[in-house]
């Protein structure tokens, strides 16, 4: 058995090329099937998270077949042939689960999006718009950047500060400038820092994010104190 592990460039017309054969070469295959096993309970464990979010939004799961462990055997009782066939399958198995997880990453994405907008339009019509605001609920970054669109789309003239928190972070955004008496980077600045966050931005509009979500009630409360 001869495996090559890597082969590439070092000079003008010479490539090095790095193999094993022999043990060393079982030993990597064995090595490289035990890594793609690890990989696969990682990606695995990310795309069941990734499908449990997207039922949430009633959004299509994507699936993905599970890992072939029972080839993994033919390492031990198999001929050369077998066992390159299982260390091909492997590589390719994960990187299907990869392009896998993307593809439902990128859905879920698109999921939020659709939901946060919906939530989005549904909170914006319950507010008062003619003074300034400062919301605080929770919900994913789609949802801040919904609320700031939904504001601006509205002509809202005042100035309001968004805290939205997904249970990880507390995504911040801010409106300003015009006459509305406040810049919104500044507000962002100034604000973030309670709850160990940073952002920046335009005097229109900012936005940032924090870690303490355990600050949330203090920022939302400083937040009225400087809109006020």
């Amino acid at each position: 058995m001869f495996k090559i592990k890597s082969e590439g460039a070092i000079a003008s017309g010479i490539r090095r090329i790095e193999a094993v054969c022999g043990t060393a070469a079982h030993d990597w295959i064995r090595s490289n099937i035990e890594k793609a096993a690890e990989q696969e309970e990682e990606l695995r464990k990310r795309l069941n998270d990734i499908n449990q979010q997207l039922e949430k939004l009633d959004a299509d799961s994507v699936s993905y077949p599970e890992f072939p462990h029972i080839m993994a055997g033919m390492l031990d009782t198999g001929t050369f042939e077998q066992k390159n066939a299982v260390f091909k399958d492997a590589l390719a198995h994960i990187e299907g689960l990869k392009n896998a997880t993307v593809e439902a990453d990128k859905a879920l994405k698109k999921a939020q999006a659709a939901g946060a907008a919906k939530i989005a339009a549904t909170m914006l019509e319950e507010l008062d718009l003619s003074s300034h605001l400062v919301i605080s609920t929770e919900g994913s970054a789609a949802l801040l950047q919904e609320l700031l669109n939904g504001l601006k789309s509205r002509q809202f003239a005042k100035a309001a500060f968004c805290i939205v928190n997904d249970g990880e972070k507390l995504y911040l955004g801010a409106l300003g400038g015009g006459d509305s008496g406040h810049n919104a980077g500044n507000l962002i600045k100034e604000l973030a820092p309670i709850a160990g966050g940073k952002g920046g931005g335009k005097p229109d509009m900012a936005r940032g994010a924090a870690t303490q979500l355990d600050k949330a009630d203090e920022l939302e409360a400083k937040a009225k104190e400087l809109l006020s």
